[in-house]
């Protein structure tokens, strides 16, 4: 039986993201939105944050976002109540938090419209003369050194090929139609595990997808949204959000 999944809303105070962060250790200089919303939603509910997550808009001071979790908005805080530190726990207008249940009845054949905002890239392999194996890449600058550039298709054709791949990868659903809807190359910031966390940023690509997709696998489709698409996916990026 799938997991229960609820679609969060909630809204944060920006400076207080950005103590966080200090208090994390990280340079304003180097900060990226979807790293401090991370570090605050560990912060707030430790694994039961909502993952993945995306932010939908900044208004002055306040940060809106919207995420999937296994628990709803009444779970989420009464847990932050019991464990969260008092600064990240006021760092949230709790009147603004909402959730709903999303079913886990997912009906095959069912057509929704779609959008998504993910990092195509692709971790390569032992046998490349590109860069070490593991290495993550931009999925065009692989297809460009495989196919050449001559022969290459357009950023546009790669990055969609990547979502088709992505979604026939994961199941539950297929895409009938796919527009890339915006793309920049963003920094992102990491940070590496253990005692000593050292700090690095890294560009990647970052493209919203918009189309349509038609539910194959109920089960698979519920796991889908739940994981989210591509990598990053604790950091702001991969949340599938169906439109009507």
């Amino acid at each position: 039986m799938a997991l229960p999944l609820h679609m969060i809303q909630m809204a944060m105070d920006l400076p207080a993201l950005l103590q966080g962060g200090r208090k994390a250790g990280i340079g304003l200089s180097s900060a990226d939105l979807g790293y401090l919303v991370h570090c605050q939603l560990a912060a707030l509910f430790g694994e039961f944050a909502p993952k993945p997550f995306s932010i939908r808009e900044q208004q002055g001071r306040r940060v809106l976002l919207l995420g999937y979790a296994e628990r709803s908005a009444e779970e989420l805080r009464d847990l932050a109540q019991r464990v969260a530190e008092p600064a990240a726990y006021s760092a949230v207008a709790w009147e603004s938090v909402a959730s709903k249940p999303l079913p886990t009845d997912w009906t095959p054949g069912a057509r929704y419209k779609f959008e998504v905002r993910a990092s195509p890239v692709k971790r390569l392999g032992r046998a490349n003369p590109f860069a070490k194996p593991g290495t993550e890449v931009d999925a065009f600058l692989v297809h460009c050194w495989r196919e050449g550039i001559e022969e290459g298709a357009s950023r546009a054709e790669v990055y969609v090929s990547w979502l088709r791949s992505e979604a026939e990868r994961l199941g539950g659903a297929s895409l009938l139609e796919v527009q890339l809807a915006s793309f920049q190359l963003e920094r992102l910031l990491r940070r590496t595990h253990g005692a000593e966390r050292k700090s690095r940023t890294v560009t990647r690509p970052v493209v919203t997808f918009r189309g349509i997709l038609e539910v194959q696998d109920p089960e698979k489709f519920h796991s889908m949204l739940a994981r989210g698409i591509g990598r990053h996916r604790a950091f702001g990026l991969g949340m599938l959000l169906l439109r009507a």
